[in-house]
C-alpha cells in the first residue's frame, strides 16, 4: 500500500498542512491491507534493522458519519 502520508488526501487542499501537522506521528507509518502482508514486512524489516510501525487497515474500526457530514464530503 504504502507509507500514510502518501495515502491520506484532505477533503479540501487549504487543509493540507493542518492535517499533516496533526498527523505528525503517524506520518511515516506503513499501511499494508492484511495481516499476511504485515507478517511479512515485518520480517523483512527486522532483517534489514529498520524500525517502523505499520497500520493494517483491516484492524481499524469502520466509522460511520452523520448525514451532515456525508453531504459536506460529498460537496468537496
Amino acid at each position: 500500500m504504502g507509507q500514510f502520508y502518501e495515502l491520506i488526501k484532505p477533503i479540501n487542499s487549504k487543509y493540507d498542512i493542518a492535517v499533516k501537522v496533526a498527523l505528525k506521528k503517524c506520518l511515516k507509518y506503513l499501511v499494508v491491507d492484511s495481516e499476511e502482508a504485515a507478517a511479512i514486512c515485518n520480517e523483512f524489516l527486522k532483517e534489514k534493522n529498520i524500525a517502523k510501525y505499520l497500520l493494517v487497515l483491516p484492524n481499524i474500526p469502520e466509522r460511520s458519519f452523520t448525514k451532515g457530514i456525508q453531504a459536506k464530503i460529498q460537496e468537496a
